[in-house]
């Protein structure tokens, strides 16, 4: 939750003078965001008003078409139920934020409790398909659901890419060239592979972030055409790796992790769905596992035994609310007691507190999504001022001055 701050006005009270403080206000409020994140732009936005020229376009395309480097574009769900996805070609720096999730009747498991902070908008923002081409560099992904993100074959290097707050993100990486500095964040339900019969020449990996996550898998498949392999690098920081079903609670993906010998750092992570065995997780002889806890045991296992590796827990017990605050102890039907995601934090007296270690300080942290210099946020909220009260006497009154209450809350 974000700090919450009351604005309280006094203006003088004629009708031109309210009016015009009023339309001051608002002008000022659309500038501080305007300038915040260049010019915003949306999409599907659905509300009273006449929509506005140069700000809402009928389809993504046409506000990319139209946006130019750094502008933020906006995306609305539908109006109920699962609302009409977003595609579009990117090529160009931009930002790209959606809702959030969880947070209202159409998209909140009816055992839950919605999270209020942010706007509870009719649908969700769901099944939308984008693709990353030249020129996307520097682009982020932020507060959406269900979505694919495509890279296209392309000779130049597609960098900097952020994905953060995002719920059923699908990375295709059917790319040959450069990937680097990719960053994976605050996300529940992460899938990552390289589609290789789409591949046509060599490509790499390298500096991939994936953390702070609930619900990861990773499916590198061979690294270049030729056959060379260990070219990708990264690391895995403050993941969850878990599955669950029943009770209303949606289960975080369950794949497999396919290192391909790549070299990653595996760090601060839980693993109580046995990823940390042979039978998920292939080529990780060039890994290093820091301080992750494991329902495995120790005995021929390769977190233990690769050079580098140190202070891992090994065959953790998952029972009960004995690590989590309510999974996996609601997956017969009895009631959820926060959102799901909400769920996946630690209980109180669990081990996993204070048993890893943040990168290059080597202070203490907690294990897993809530852990670490950058804890996940409870239904992607968008990591942007929002507005949500304005309150002011009837437009007849004629007390002066004339207040005018405004809320505002930050979501980082």
């Amino acid at each position: 939750m974000g700090l919450l701050i009351n604005y309280k006005l006094q203006i003088p009270n004629t009708d031109m003078k309210r009016n015009s403080y009023c339309l001051i206000l608002v002008l000022l409020l659309a500038l501080q965001l305007q300038q915040a994140g260049a010019t915003i732009r949306r999409v599907g936005f659905l509300n009273s008003i006449t929509l506005v020229a140069g700000m809402d376009y009928p389809n993504f395309q046409a506000a990319h078409d139209a946006a130019s480097a750094g502008d933020t574009i906006q995306i609305y769900p539908g109006t109920s139920g699962n609302g009409t996805g977003h595609t579009g070609t990117i090529t160009k720096r931009l930002i790209i934020m959606g809702p959030g999730y969880w947070y209202n009747t159409y998209n909140q498991p009816s055992s839950g409790i919605p999270n209020t902070n942010l706007q509870a908008l009719p649908g969700n923002n769901y099944g939308n398909n984008f693709t990353l081409g030249s020129g996307s560099s520097g682009t982020s992904f932020m507060g959406l659901y269900y979505s694919n993100i495509y890279v296209t074959n392309t000779l130049d290097s597609i960098k900097d890419i952020l994905v953060t707050r995002c719920r059923e993100v699908n990375l295709a990486l059917n790319n040959f060239g450069v990937l680097h500095n990719w960053k994976i964040s605050k996300s529940y339900r992460i899938y990552m592979s390289q589609n290789t019969t789409a591949q046509v020449g060599d490509r790499s990996i390298s500096d991939l972030r994936v953390e702070n996550c609930i619900g990861v898998s990773i499916g590198f498949g061979v690294n270049s055409v030729g056959g060379t392999q260990g070219r990708n690098s990264g690391m895995i920081l403050n993941c969850i790796f878990h599955s669950i079903g029943g009770g209303g609670l949606e289960t975080p993906y369950v794949g497999g992790l396919a290192f391909n010998n790549g070299y990653f750092i595996v760090q601060n992570c839980i693993d109580a769905m046995g990823y940390f065995s042979q039978s998920y997780i292939s080529l990780p002889a060039n890994c290093i596992f820091i301080n992750n806890m494991t329902n495995n045991g120790s005995l021929n296992n390769f977190v233990a035994t690769n050079p580098g590796s140190s202070g891992n827990i090994y065959a953790a017990s998952f029972a009960g609310n004995s690590i989590f605050e309510s999974v996996p102890n609601n997956v017969s039907g009895s009631t959820i007691l926060n959102s799901p995601d909400a769920a996946w934090r630690l209980s109180a007296t669990s081990p996993a507190k204070n048993a890893g270690l943040i990168p290059g300080s080597g202070l203490p942290t907690d294990l897993g999504a809530f852990g670490g210099t950058d804890p996940y946020q409870l239904s992607g909220i968008p990591p942007i001022p929002s507005f949500f009260r304005f309150n002011s006497p009837s437009p007849t009154a004629s007390s002066s001055p004339y207040p005018l209450t405004y809320s505002v809350r930050g979501n980082n």
